[in-house]
């Protein structure tokens, strides 16, 4: 006991690395992911400290005692030891703080990490540059300058760690007792008298979609009364600023805040505004595009209300290990953590209030596939519904199964989406509520299916699907090449709800020339618009030209 007592004394320098090391990995990684990206997780940092703590304490005691024993069996052991966890800890800083400005989304897409090989390169030299310094420190100096220089480093890292720490919890807000969400409340309650149905199918591309329709018959013949806006143009490549475009018409450049942006989109809404005016039940079932301020939105949906949040089992330590490994893992090694998304998803659970709506295909369809869930009312409805679509990843088939996103396709998940559309067409019709309302199919972006983000690519996101039916419409399929924008749709919906037929809602008929407007930016880089027009068709990114007028955040 005495020699264990005394290699612990003598190994301080190894005990207080333990601790810089444990405390980088999995307190200030955690926590600093978390507060840098609070909007993307629902919990508390109450929810995550015991996790936090069970983690780090458990890796103080590994590294801990790697130390202490080998100080007892050999102290040019112990030094290598040293050595080699320095620079991991050093390794791991460089990583975290210098080289995850390239990293991918890991907001669900299929990520191709082999193409990364300057990044791979990078990461590497993050650890082994380190250890070769670490080394011939080792070998240079003597035993007490060198522990005296590891001493320092890890309490000097630690402090300045916690510093950062410190600041971010003191300049964020994260309150989340409860929350103002979307539930599943009256998803499926309409009226005998009338409704407008919008129901936006994220990331569905007209082309495909009209290569999946020619191919199903039955597809077709469920879509009686509408008419297919072929040439629809979206004004932006991605969700988070194409829901509140097709909500309010308006369009944001990176000139103030977005968030105000967002609630402004719904808050004066002229669709809103018209339903909440001709007494109409609203329901908002969106999952994370809008900002439903407190002070603005409560009471004004049928379905949003306040609902506490807590975690399942032990799910949250996954989640704590995928957030560090996302901060500070080598690069090869991010790949076990781009499912992170997912599982902050996985390990929530309501703890009051009603069940949150959540986005996915399935949730949605397994509503509708046996049974039919529509509940009749006097009060005149409105739903707005967005289901995850044909996003990556490619995860359904044609009958809304899970499958490996490795193997799937866009092509399928687009099928499983037509699968899906009929289902609740046929539920509409069944209740007798379908000819009564007006119901509107669309993308809130297309896609160009397996792309890689280039510039010619976010063109081709440009002509999602957009299905339009009004009140008491009767005939077969029409199919339009009016050349409709993103900025019609808020007053054609409006037009909608006054009895207007789908083809009267817009002011640009077929074969009318239109020079239109969208603006294009890179994922994760929305601060950095750029400008392009058209005068030709929304799926020919050859005729789409930059102004060269580009719209910077803060400028």
């Amino acid at each position: 006991m005495k020699k264990v007592l005394k290699a612990t004394k003598e190994s301080s320098a190894g005990l207080i690395l333990s601790f810089a090391l444990s405390f980088l990995a999995f307190i200030y990684a955690p926590f600093e992911l978390y507060l840098t990206n609070i909007s993307e997780f629902w919990m508390r940092p109450s929810h995550l400290i015991p996790a936090l703590v069970l983690l780090s304490g458990f890796s103080f005691c590994v590294f801990s005692f790697i130390l202490i024993v080998s100080q007892l069996i050999n102290k040019n052991l112990y030094r290598f030891n040293l050595t080699w966890i320095s620079a991991l800890l050093v390794g791991f800083y460089i990583q975290g703080n210098f080289l995850i400005k390239n990293l991918p989304s890991m907001g669900g897409e299929t990520i191709e990490w082999e193409l990364y090989t300057s990044e791979r390169i990078k990461s590497a030299l993050a650890f082994i540059v380190p250890f070769a310094v670490f080394i011939v420190l080792f070998v240079v100096f003597r035993k007490g300058l060198f522990e005296k220089i590891v001493k320092v480093l890890s309490i000097c890292l630690s402090l300045l760690l916690a510093v950062t720490l410190t600041t971010l919890f003191v300049t964020t807000d994260t309150n989340k007792n409860e929350t103002l969400v979307p539930t599943v409340k009256n998803e499926f309650r309409l009226s005998n008298d009338q409704n407008l149905i919008i129901f936006i199918v994220d990331a569905y591309d007209s082309g495909y979609f009209k290569k999946v329709m020619a191919q199903d018959v039955d597809f077709q013949n469920e879509l009686d009364g509408f008419t297919f806006y072929e040439n629809a143009l979206s004004a932006y490549p991605f969700t988070t600023h194409a829901i509140p475009m097709i909500l309010s018409g308006e369009w944001f450049e990176n000139d103030g805040d977005f968030s105000k942006h967002l609630i402004k989109s719904v808050d004066e809404s002229p669709l809103i505004n018209v339903l909440e005016n001709n007494n109409y039940n609203i329901g908002i079932y969106e999952q994370s595009a809008l900002n439903l301020d407190e002070n603005i939105f409560e009471g004004r949906f049928d379905n949003c209300s306040r609902v506490g949040f807590d975690y399942t089992g032990r799910s949250v330590y996954r989640l704590v290990l995928k957030m560090a490994g996302v901060k500070f893992a080598p690069w090869d090694l991010k790949k076990e953590c781009e499912d992170l998304s997912e599982m902050v998803v996985k390990c929530r659970v309501p703890s009051s209030g009603d069940k949150q709506f959540i986005w996915s295909n399935v949730s949605f369809y397994k509503q509708i596939k046996n049974d039919n869930p529509i509940e009749i009312t006097d009060t005149k409805c409105a739903r707005i519904i967005h289901v995850e679509g044909a996003h990556v990843p490619y995860k359904y088939d044609k009958d809304v199964n899970k499958i490996d996103p490795k193997t799937g396709s866009y092509t399928q998940n687009v099928e499983a989406c037509a699968t899906m559309i009929k289902q609740y067409l046929r539920r509409l019709k069944e209740s007798g509520i379908y000819d009564n309302s007006a119901i509107v199919i669309l993308g809130d972006h297309g896609y160009a299916g397996n792309d890689k983000k280039d510039e010619y690519n976010l063109k081709k996101r440009m002509n999602p699907v957009v299905l339009v039916k009004g009140i008491d419409e009767k005939h077969d399929l029409k199919i339009s090449s009016a050349p409709i924008m993103y900025t019609d749709l808020a007053q054609g919906f409006v037009r909608l709800t006054e009895k207007k037929a789908s083809d009267e809602i817009f002011d640009w008929k077929d074969n009318d020339s239109r020079n239109r407007r969208m603006l294009i930016f890179a994922y994760t880089k929305e601060d950095h618009i750029r400008e392009y027009f058209t005068d030709g068709r929304a799926d020919d990114p050859d005729a789409m030209k930059a102004t060269g007028k580009e719209y910077v955040l803060g400028k």
